[in-house]
């Protein structure tokens, strides 16, 4: 990505890959680091690799509750046994929906 004035000229240039950093600047050696991924939590594997943010993401905190729709898979009983790997029931139950 590009930024520039509507002249053309060039002020900044982001680079990088989502996998190991975002740079903001004109040139590789001298570009300043504006993101990095952050570590995996240690429980990773029992959340499919995802970090803190992706498994947080799927969290609703008790006052969020109420404004979701009944609707939402995370109120689906056979989504929530299969996010603790309880795949036994979770196919029972899905075929059971």
């Amino acid at each position: 990505m590009i930024l520039s004035f509507h002249i053309g000229k060039i002020l900044q240039q982001l680079f990088g890959k989502w996998s190991e950093a975002l740079y903001c600047g004109m040139q590789a050696p001298s570009a300043k680091c504006i993101w990095r991924p952050a570590m995996l939590p240690a429980d990773n594997e029992i959340y499919y690799g995802f970090s803190r943010f992706a498994i947080e993401l799927n969290e609703a905190l008790p006052h969020e509750r109420k404004k979701l729709p009944v609707t939402d898979t995370r109120f689906r009983p056979d989504q929530k046994l299969l996010e603790v790997r309880n795949t036994y029931y979770d196919l029972q139950r899905s075929h059971r929906l």
